[in-house]
């Protein structure tokens, strides 16, 4: 077991955890997106940034990504760590204005609004957790982002490319995927939380479908 201190606490972790897991197995909260205990981490949002000392250095990181070692020192909550986070949390507040889990973000972090121009109709934070999910889980890439800076978004592979005996749709309410893009609707989703519907093509034990309830962990 290694020995670590985060926010000042004795923290005990086995090697190859990421500093986010053992704050959460210690009961320490560090906001996150796009990070799924089912899923691969990726560092994608940036919300998780902590600050790291070994030895005499002290720089920010991406808890999600970061391994603990022996003797590491961790700070959650400095000044620079809440000034990156009122950064990040801004600019993806701006991208998606309706975004429950950005006002109540907004709320704890002191910022009543984003200083950014909102960009009216857009739930999609690009978190990137059912591109990953459908990747990692169901086997296929059936979506993936598209676009870049502002224009980047989440949309479904050509019709061609689709692994039809493997997935039959996609529904992701964050992503927000076009009607038309769209086999059916699945009511009672919210945004956050993806469910995909995988099925063989054999029509048999395969065919059930798969439901996956992934939201930021």
């Amino acid at each position: 077991m290694m020995n670590i201190t985060i926010d000042g606490m004795a923290c005990k972790s086995a090697p190859g955890a990421t500093v986010l897991q053992v704050a959460r197995d210690n009961g320490i909260e560090i906001p996150t997106l796009c990070y799924h205990e089912s899923l691969g981490p990726e560092g994608r949002c940036r919300l998780c940034m902590v600050e790291v000392k070994k030895g005499t250095r002290v720089r920010l990181v991406t808890s999600c990504l970061y391994p603990v070692e022996e003797g590491l020192e961790v700070q959650t909550q400095t000044e620079k760590v809440q000034q990156v986070r009122k950064m990040v949390l801004e600019l993806l507040w701006a991208r998606c204005p309706d975004a429950t889990i950005f006002q109540e973000l907004g709320a704890r972090y002191g910022i009543p609004q984003p200083r950014f121009e909102p960009r009216e109709g857009e739930l999609c934070y690009l978190c990137g957790l059912c591109v990953r999910a459908c990747d990692e889980i169901v086997g296929a890439r059936a979506i993936s982002f598209i676009g870049r800076g502002v224009e980047r978004e989440v949309a479904l592979a050509d019709v061609a490319q689709r692994p039809a005996d493997r997935l039959l749709h996609v529904v992701t309410p964050v992503a927000r995927l076009a009607a038309d893009e769209r086999e059916e609707l699945v009511e009672g989703l919210v945004p956050g939380r993806l469910v995909l519907h995988g099925q063989g093509g054999d029509g048999g034990e395969a065919g059930a479908f798969l439901e996956l309830g992934l939201a930021p962990a």
